[in-house]
């Protein structure tokens, strides 16, 4: 038979404050206000935990793979992004 432990209490609360925290972050992070960045992209990489990123005026962006894909160095670019750098929207600039 097996014996199941129950979770000590702390641990318990311990999760519930991490989810929270976790909630509260997302939030804030797509809530206005939204930065602008105009300029050239002067860079692209793929970070160690996967992620796309593109340099704007200085600024590193997170975006996703197709537009990462699609996106190359010299383009004129005006993007839209929240307060950890994810990128909202962006426009090419003629």
């Amino acid at each position: 038979m097996f014996r199941t432990q129950a979770i000590p209490k702390s641990n318990q609360l311990k999760a519930i404050v991490c989810a929270v925290a976790h909630w509260a972050r997302s939030l804030t992070d797509v809530a206005p206000p939204y930065y602008t960045c105009e300029g050239d992209l002067t860079a692209k990489k793929m970070t160690a935990d996967g992620e796309s990123a593109i340099q704007v005026n200085g600024a590193w962006l997170t975006v996703d793979e197709a537009t990462y894909g699609i996106l190359s160095v010299g383009d004129h670019l005006r993007v839209r992004y929240t307060r950890r750098a994810r990128s909202i929207s962006i426009d090419k600039l003629v």
